[in-house]
């Protein structure tokens, strides 16, 4: 999107950063509000972050990270990576959720 001599308003920014941003990686957050990002939910990576970690993540929210470092849920994750054609493969059954097992 080009700008010429003017800021740009908070809807199009909303709008650009919508058409622009593509799934990175899973990620949880607990609520406390910290993430931890990962390949995958709860694999090696994340159980090797937890276990380090004084925060409690046993109800933490399954999520992605955007290339804006912005944590989204499932369902709006599944609505980017549909936008972006991210979806390489299907899970054996129809979601409004993204899995990471849809990507990679």
């Amino acid at each position: 999107m080009e700008t010429t001599n003017k800021q740009m308003t908070d809807m199009e920014i909303a709008v650009y950063r919508t058409r622009n941003q593509r799934i990175v990686c899973a990620a949880m957050r607990n609520s406390n509000g910290k993430i931890i990002a990962s390949p995958r939910h709860w694999d090696p990576i994340a159980h090797q972050a937890v276990k380090h970690s004084t925060e409690n993540w046993d109800t933490a929210e399954q999520g992605f990270l955007t290339n804006y470092a912005e944590f989204v849920s499932r369902e709006e994750a599944y609505k980017i990576a549909i936008y972006h054609n991210q979806i390489t493969r299907s899970i054996g059954y129809d979601t409004n959720k993204l899995y990471s097992e849809h990507l990679y």
